[in-house]
């Protein structure tokens, strides 16, 4: 199971103070954050995961007025703003799908994160009769239902199992493999359904755009391929034959 534990030394702002009187933000705190959670993700291999819980310990130094409840929000919208396009797409309860907070004492302001690959949601669908279940890391499980709600990238494992393998979207995500798309982006399973051609070095989605505009866009540039007639695939099976009769003949 994978599992992230960062250490910031910092501690989330308070979003209001005495009689409602908003406190200031400081400045970059978003940036750093990220900085902080990026640079051991990138250590660790730069995993991305489909479902995860995230654990926030504040240590919350002396004796002050300042509790557990006040970084509770602040804290995981940073973790989540810090995570979108990292290890999930977005901060949504379809990835993360547990917060933990914890507070502690401690000589100087910190918090430690830990977040926690969540395999869990989905064992009651997943694969019972599947012989490959123990060394399957596939995002997108044809027996999981849970799992088919998430996303796929290309360097990630396909199905393997030979009463799935012909699948359509299966055999898609073959094609994607097989045409050089970016490993950076992702696909769901809406995608891998859709009958459109598969060119060279496809593009799918930025994990980074959250808004669905960029999802309208790939669909409207990848529209659904234009089924034949009868009487157009019976003229092109002999537009075909013709020239291997005249390629034979050659």
């Amino acid at each position: 199971m994978t599992e992230l534990t960062v250490s910031i030394p910092l501690l989330p702002h308070i979003a209001a103070e005495g009689q409602g009187a908003p406190r200031r933000r400081p400045q970059g705190e978003e940036k750093k954050w990220r900085e902080y959670i990026a640079a051991e993700w990138e250590a660790m291999g730069s995993p991305k995961l489909h479902r995860l819980q995230a654990t926030l310990i504040f240590a919350l130094p002396g004796s002050g007025a300042c509790t557990l409840a006040d970084y509770l929000a602040t804290g995981s919208k940073l973790v989540g703003e810090a995570i979108t396009g990292l290890l999930v797409p977005d901060p949504g309860p379809a990835h993360v799908t547990a917060w933990y907070f914890r507070a502690e004492p401690g000589t100087e302001r910190r918090t430690t994160i830990i977040i926690e690959e969540d395999r869990k949601g989905s064992e009651a669908y997943r694969r019972p009769d599947c012989n490959l279940h123990e060394t399957c890391n596939t995002p997108l499980c044809p027996l999981d239902q849970i799992s088919l709600g998430g996303i796929w990238y290309p360097d990630e494992e396909i199905c393997r199992s030979r009463s799935q393998v012909n699948l359509p979207w299966i055999k898609t995500q073959r094609k994607i493999v097989e045409s050089s798309a970016p490993a950076d982006r992702y696909f769901d399973l809406p995608m891998l359904e859709r009958n459109c051609v598969i060119k060279k070095g496809i593009a799918s989605l930025d994990p980074n755009e959250t808004n669905q505009t960029h999802v309208r866009k790939w669909f409207a540039e990848h529209p659904v391929k234009k089924e034949m007639s009868e009487e157009e695939k019976i003229a092109r099976a002999a537009h075909l034959k013709k020239y291997r009769f005249q390629d034979a003949d050659a």
